[in-house]
């Protein structure tokens, strides 16, 4: 039965010998040795190998079976010695790391890890070093080969100057080792091999060598993106003078990337109290120390000014230089700050980020800043205005607002209709409720809907006792968006929409989807989980798109549609057919940060079944209606079918 064509029935027949015991490792042997099939003969080694935890004599019943014509009998005895710990096996094993089948040289390497065999280092090394990094599987089977042999004293010497493979497997040793000594390769002068050693250290952590990868962050020069934002995570992990004092220095660095000096801007300014959820792996990591404001301000203030300059400073590092100054209380940046605020060549986040950093350090500036801010020809910087208004003059806030509401741009009025809103005042409501009246039939802008829900939300108690106000509040946003997401068709701001799709990790739509200036080059495949979006909106209508966001099952895109395939030996995959003939299935899925095509044999497939869309189901729970609306407003953007542009 070892040798039958159904699994099942041959993996009976194996554990029923095996529970024998001692008296059918004859038989197994025989087996091993003359069965009819591979798969026979595979089972009587397995058989063996679940004897050989126990008994010495199934152990040396396999070990002439390393030395096989069969290669894959080989790869199976290896592993299974190595399973059992035969240290009797190590030197035939040594010789198999030069084996030509690569099966049998990655059991053979694991076994002689499993063996901890001491003088198989070396022949490991050679192993790495002769792969040169070509087949990942058998850099993986050297990584855990060397992690249960290798001698731990002296490793870095006897890796570090070899070639770049060795040195990855050096590193990916130390990985497992979890060894501090990982921090010497963050200076290797292999981008890539840096690039390793601070994944390791960040991400499990490792504890002890979390400074010298902050203190990377003084020489960003060549370092790829992994490595400097796990830099920056250190020294947001670190929390203390030295962690600010490089952060601040990072973030006034002209040759640091720019999104990364964003990010140490927005740590130091978040200092006193940062997030329970790492900025990087989005991990639960309570901080447990105490961090000191002054030590954030004390680093930051002799450089808060060059990164207010305006020339040569991009404006989402002045925009969040203006958020830092403000919350450490930098009030030398006051100046500058109004500077910002009123120069109309400067851009809206930086000058929008200057007033509210007025407001909050109460400069003497910002009634002037204000001023320009309600008067500048940038709709959108009017309403950030109103916005501040209440705050920064109260007095004049009611009557600023009535002339938002009834005159002024959306952008404008949707502020004014937020704040009226959160005042919780007698008149900000009357204000509101005759404005409402005042709008004949369909009058509304479609574009205000969302932000009437949000004040039906936040006054419900007043609407409760005024049946009037809530009668038309309901009337005026049911007249323009009467389905349940209408009031995402417009009023977003694409600009934020951009950061939503980049940049929110929950949805992460970059992963699955090509779009200008991030696909591939003109003539190239692009192969996708999703839609390439290049030109979506001149193909779809708003409503479409809106639709295959909050409802991703409704009209699954031609050549998108996903499906599930159950092998003859339950192995389950799902994507979606790349390309489909009688001899093979192309099939892309999705696996870790990207994408795998897997390769399929028709007659291997036992079942087959439609799946949902690769689309999140709760896309729209993922998302709050405002990134809803500015998503699509950014969406709707993308009228360019070319590859180029952003």
């Amino acid at each position: 039965l070892l040798d039958h064509p159904y699994r099942p029935l041959r993996l009976e027949a194996e554990l029923a010998l095996a529970a024998r015991g001692t008296q059918a490792i004859g038989r197994l042997r025989e087996a091993a040795g003359e069965a009819r099939t591979l798969f026979g003969r595979l089972h009587a080694i397995w058989g063996l190998g679940i004897l050989g935890r126990e008994h010495r004599r199934a152990r040396q019943a396999l070990l002439p079976f390393l030395e096989d014509a069969e290669a894959e009998v080989r790869a199976q005895a290896a592993r299974v010695l190595g399973d059992c710990r035969e240290a009797a096996a190590a030197p035939v094993l040594r010789r198999l790391l030069r084996d030509p089948e690569p099966r049998v040289r990655f059991f053979s390497a694991i076994a002689l890890g499993r063996i901890a065999d001491p003088e198989a280092e070396r022949p490991l090394l050679d192993l790495a070093r002769e792969n040169g990094g070509r087949d990942p599987f058998l850099r993986h089977a050297a990584v855990m080969g060397l992690q249960g042999c290798a001698e731990r004293g002296g490793w870095i010497g006897r890796t570090a100057g070899d070639r770049r493979e060795v040195r990855i497997v050096g590193v990916l040793v130390l990985r497992r080792w979890r060894d501090p000594r990982l921090a010497f390769f963050l200076e290797d002068e292999d981008a890539f091999v840096a690039a390793e050693a601070a994944r390791a250290i960040y991400d499990l952590p490792v504890w002890e060598a979390l400074p010298a990868l902050a203190r990377r962050l003084a020489t960003p020069q060549g370092a790829k993106e992994p490595l400097l934002r796990r830099a920056v995570g250190a020294a947001d992990l670190q929390g203390d003078a030295e962690a600010a004092e490089l952060l601040a220095a990072f973030a006034a660095d002209a040759e640091a990337p720019p999104r990364w000096r964003r990010e140490a801007l927005e740590i130091l300014a978040s200092w006193e109290r940062p997030s329970d959820f790492d900025r990087i792996l989005n991990t639960w990591v309570p901080w447990r120390g105490t961090r000191r404001l002054e030590d954030a301000a004390r680093a930051l203030e002799p450089r808060i000014l060059a990164l207010l300059a305006g020339a040569n400073v991009p404006e989402e590092i002045q925009a969040a230089a203006a958020g830092a100054a403000a919350a450490l209380g930098l009030r030398v940046a006051g100046p500058r700050l109004a500077e910002r605020a009123l120069d109309p060549a400067a851009g809206f986040r930086v000058r929008s980020a200057a007033l509210a950093a007025l407001l909050d350090l109460g400069d003497p500036a910002l009634p002037s800043a204000l001023s320009a801010a309600l008067a500048a020809p940038e709709a959108r910087l009017r309403a950030e205005a109103v916005r501040l208004l209440p705050r920064a003059a109260p007095d004049q806030a009611l009557e600023v607002l009535g002339r938002s509401l009834h005159d002024g741009s959306l952008p404008e009025r949707q502020a004014a209709v937020r704040v009226l809103a959160s005042l919780g005042r007698e008149e900000a409501d009357r204000l509101l409720r005759d404005w409402l009246v005042s709008l004949p039939e369909g009058g509304l802008p479609r574009g205000l809907v969302l932000e009437l829900l949000e004040a039906r939300e936040r006054r419900r108690e007043v609407l409760a006792a005024d049946p009037p106000f809530a009668e038309v509040l309901e009337q005026r946003a049911a007249e323009v968006a009467p389905g349940p997401w209408d009031f995402a068709l417009e009023g977003g701001d694409a600009a934020r929409g951009r950061r939503v799709f980049f940049e929110k990790q929950e949805t992460e739509c970059l992963r699955c989807h090509v779009v200008p200036g991030r696909g591939p080059a003109e003539g190239e495949a692009a192969p996708a989980i999703g839609p390439d979006l290049r030109g979506l909106a001149s193909r779809r209508r708003p409503e479409e798109i809106l639709r295959s966001i909050v409802d991703p099952n409704a009209e699954i895109t031609e050549g998108f549609e996903q499906v599930i395939l159950v092998t003859h030996g339950e192995r389950i995959f799902a994507g979606r057919i790349l390309e489909e003939t009688p001899e093979r299935i192309l099939l892309l899925t999705p696996e870790g940060q990207g994408e795998s095509v897997v390769e399929l044999d028709p007659a291997d497939i036992a079942e087959r079944a439609e799946a949902v869309s690769a689309m999140p189901q709760n896309m729209s729970e993922l998302l709050s209606h405002e990134e809803l609306r500015d998503l699509l407003a950014w969406l709707r953007t993308l009228k360019d079918e070319s590859p180029g542009g952003d």
